[in-house]
């Protein structure tokens, strides 16, 4: 399981290209990659003090974290509706692993982490970070660095459940339109309104 959600993570970050990547390719793409990261995590460390700060000033710090959660959470809705499509439906290396002896829930759940491990990498940038900084700012207690944690592990598992299973019915219906561009809109337009539903009667109820 391990073997194989490695190898389905590492085809994800490859791009597609003719010539075999070389090693020297892979470790300018590695550096490109991490001087990319550590810019928008200073980026957002800098805005969200910025934000911080001058919500101090109006007694409502505890207002940047409630908008951090519910602008994450529809992010992360958003990224996962496009990768449930591609890493699910329309991933290239589905045609060799069904081939395989290797059985469909273990390359199911194998994706599945897949997608989840990539909201985790966009999650640290756009929520960690800024939740960091909100902390340091504002002194708080240990516990909400606890809470935060927990918050960060179960809030992406979320949006890829929600997604992948109203994808998955929605796909369901349109395996017979052969046109992959047509399916993948109809599907993304059909997904966007069912979870818009979904998000917006869930927090009235509770």
């Amino acid at each position: 399981m391990r073997t194989l959600t490695n190898v389905i993570f590492k085809n994800s970050k490859r791009k597609d290209s003719k010539d075999k990547s070389t090693k020297k390719e892979g470790i300018l793409s590695a550096l490109s990659f991490g001087i990319v990261f550590v810019f928008l995590a200073i980026l957002m460390g800098f805005v969200s003090f910025y934000i911080t700060r001058k919500m101090a000033e109006f007694e409502q710090t505890y207002a940047f974290v409630n908008i951090l959660l519910l602008m994450n959470f529809f992010l992360l809705f958003a990224k996962s509706i496009f990768e449930s499509l591609n890493v699910l439906y329309f991933s290239k290396d589905l045609k060799v692993l069904l081939r395989m002896p290797i059985k469909s829930k273990d390359i199911l759940n194998a994706k599945l982490l897949n997608m989840i491990v990539s909201e985790y990498e966009m999650e640290i940038i756009m929520l960690a970070i800024p939740m960091i900084v909100y902390g340091i700012y504002t002194n708080v207690n240990i516990i909400f660095y606890l809470y935060m944690v927990i918050i960060l592990l179960i809030l992406p598992v979320i949006p890829i459940l929600i997604t992948s299973l109203v994808i998955s019915i929605i796909m369901r219906f349109t395996n017979s339109i052969k046109n992959k561009s047509k399916v993948m809109y109809i599907t993304i337009i059909t997904a966007i309104f069912l979870i818009g539903i979904i998000t917006t009667r869930f927090p009235s109820k509770c």
